[in-house]
């Protein structure tokens, strides 16, 4: 039987990958966002358009069973972001994790610094680029290949087994 993966990376940068139970990467998409409002400063995750992406990946592999990994967005104390962006970002993994706690059968949250230490990785964006392409045979951009890395380190803990 097929078991799907979806590695999520969040943000309004962010990248959904699908993969198989064999960590094969089958697909990715752009995280959907929200037309701009022009009271806003920025976009946002658009939850509809999410459900829509996974909801087309479950139909075209035969309804299979999904599971996600979804990365845990965690500010650290030091941390150059604004207040801001904290929010846009917290707000974009929390549409994420509950779209797709509704679409998939089980869903892990995992910091950045855990999935990354356990696959050997930095914060070096090249290195998660460099990694997802031995892995997957694919060149891609950091955002797309670190939503694969995710759905990667998702099934290497034994989700959907």
């Amino acid at each position: 039987m097929t078991i799907l993966m979806i590695g999520c990376d969040p943000g309004m940068t962010g990248y959904l990958a699908l993969l198989d139970k064999d960590a094969r990467l089958l697909d990715t998409a752009k995280m959907p966002l929200k037309p701009k409002d022009p009271k806003r400063k920025s976009n946002r995750v658009d939850p509809h358009g999410l459900g829509m992406i996974v909801q087309n990946w479950r139909k075209a592999y035969a309804g299979a069973p999904c599971y996600a990994c979804i990365e845990d967005l965690q500010f650290m104390q030091g941390d150059k972001m604004g207040a801001f962006s904290l929010m846009n970002m917290g707000s974009a993994a929390g549409i994420a994790e509950g779209v797709l706690t509704i679409m998939c059968r089980g869903v892990m949250m995992v910091p950045p610094a855990k999935w990354k230490r356990d696959l050997r990785l930095s914060k070096d964006k090249a290195a998660s680029v460099e990694l997802a392409h031995r892995l997957f045979n694919k060149n891609m951009g950091h955002d797309r290949a670190e939503a694969a890395l995710i759905g990667y380190y998702g099934l290497s803990q034994g989700m959907g087994r």
